[in-house]
């Protein structure tokens, strides 16, 4: 099984994610080690990297993912994958187009069937988290916070596959599919609303508790 656990600087993907693996004895990753140099200085200097210079970094993850998924491996990635074509890129290898004159690069598809987690955590919450944090290296500045939350694209709750309306402890939380039409792939994204006064082993208790569940609804 492959998991990505998502979402925007400061939601405490990287931290679940290593707890999430250790629990589940899974392999990990952190997809900050796999910035450029270049990279991390933009992000120092509170500059949001754009589509072009993501592309390698996402293209690096991708083989992570892939190499795990051919040694039947499972393994949990933790990366912000903001945008839906950032997260199929990660799934089935598919080039998004960085111009509207570029011919989309529709590498051969390995879709991987990736669970997407996205730990949704209010805008007050994660400014309050990243004013407190000095172990990382991106900027503490409203300019940065705010593109993180123009960027991030999530799914409709009312197309989603199962909703946790029936479920305290899941009433925020639901279930889709995004598919692409272009390599006939698609992936499973988790919206996993995490509020300020969870603790990492709430979280972590909430995807396993879901885990299961999840199985009940998968197509493939």
């Amino acid at each position: 099984m492959l998991i990505v656990i998502c979402g925007v600087a400061g939601c405490g993907k990287t931290t679940v994610s290593r707890e999430l693996a250790k629990r589940l004895d899974f392999e990990f990753a952190d997809a900050d080690d796999y910035h450029s140099e270049e990279n991390k200085n933009l992000m120092r200097n509170g500059i949001s990297l754009t589509d072009k210079e993501r592309l390698p970094w996402l293209i690096s993850l991708h083989k992570v993912l892939l190499n795990w998924y051919s040694n039947k491996q499972s393994g949990i990635l933790a990366c912000s994958a903001l945008k839906q074509k950032y997260r199929h890129l990660l799934n089935s290898n598919l080039i998004y187009k960085l111009s509207d004159s570029d011919k989309e690069n529709l590498n051969p598809p390995y879709n991987l069937n990736i669970l997407f987690i996205c730990l949704n955590v209010d805008k007050e919450t994660i400014a309050e988290r990243l004013a407190k944090r000095k172990d990382h290296d991106i900027v503490k500045d409203t300019s940065f916070l705010n593109s993180q939350f123009e960027t991030l694209e999530l799914p409709s709750k009312s197309d989603c596959l199962w909703t946790g309306s029936s479920y305290g402890k899941y009433k925020d939380n639901y279930l889709s599919i995004e598919k692409s039409y272009s390599n006939n792939t698609f992936y499973y994204i988790y919206v996993l609303r995490a509020f300020k006064d969870m603790t990492v082993n709430d979280v972590v208790l909430n995807i396993l508790d879901f885990l299961p569940k999840f199985d009940n609804f998968k197509i493939i």
